[in-house]
């Protein structure tokens, strides 16, 4: 299971980081490139308010965080209990978060950007 999140996740980076770096090529009108990078950016800062700034509790023990995908960031046993589980749970629920947020308007401009591209090129 995690095996597959993992590759999901390397997969929509790659996404983005193709669609990042045809953003600043030439061959977009400038429109398409704004409108691109605006969408970067807001996906980033609903990543890092959803995961960093927003949790939930689910019953007094459970901290939760992150939206569109939820993780539980920490448990305890009690309410005088001190909570366990805090560690590298929010950089991970922020990455997975954006990835989330972000990978459709990349996949957006990549097929835009295909379907620009089909006409320019001559047969041989």
């Amino acid at each position: 299971m995690w095996d597959l999140l993992i590759l999901g996740v390397l997969i929509g980076l790659c996404i983005i980081g193709y669609a990042l770096l045809l953003a600043v090529g030439p061959l977009l009108l400038s429109w398409v490139r704004v409108t691109f990078l605006a969408s970067i950016i807001v996906s980033l800062l609903i990543s890092y308010f959803f995961t960093f700034r927003h949790s939930n509790y689910s019953s007094p023990d459970t901290e939760i965080l992150g939206w569109p995908l939820r993780f539980v960031a920490a448990t305890r046993r009690d309410a005088y209990a001190p909570w366990i589980g805090r560690g590298p749970v929010k950089l991970v629920a922020f990455t997975l978060n954006f990835v989330a947020c972000a990978v459709l308007p990349s996949a957006a401009l990549l097929i835009y950007r295909r379907r620009l591209t089909r006409h320019w090129i001559e047969p041989l």
